[in-house]
Formats: C-alpha cells, sequence, structure tokens
C-alpha cells in the first residue's frame, strides 16, 4: 500500500507524461491496489471463518 502511495506521488508531478498517460497510469494502479486489497480481504475472511469454526468445534 505505501509503495502505491510513492507511486502514485511520483506519478502526479511526472512531467515526461502528457495528462492522459498519467490518467491511464493511475487507472493501472488503482486497479493493482483495489486487487490487492480484495485479495487481503478474502484472506482476512477465511481466515476469520477457519477460526471461528476452531472455536465451534471446541465447545
Amino acid at each position: 500500500m505505501a509503495d502505491a502511495v510513492k507511486r502514485a506521488d511520483v506519478l502526479e508531478w511526472d512531467k515526461t507524461r502528457t495528462q492522459a498517460q498519467q490518467h491511464t497510469a493511475g487507472r493501472k494502479l488503482e486497479e493493482a491496489t483495489v486487487s490487492e486489497i480484495k485479495k487481503s480481504r478474502a484472506a482476512l475472511k477465511k481466515w476469520a471463518d477457519d477460526e471461528t469454526a476452531a472455536g465451534m468445534a471446541e465447545v
């Protein structure tokens, strides 16, 4: 996540790209970030479900 923030900051001040190129690069960065967040969310949900199941099995 910190890498994405750093890349977005650099992208904002990149004078070698046109606004359209910056927009396209920003969209790709956003898509990659959202994808990673979704993966993390799914992993956390699986962990929580596994912990819940393990706790219920002990009861």
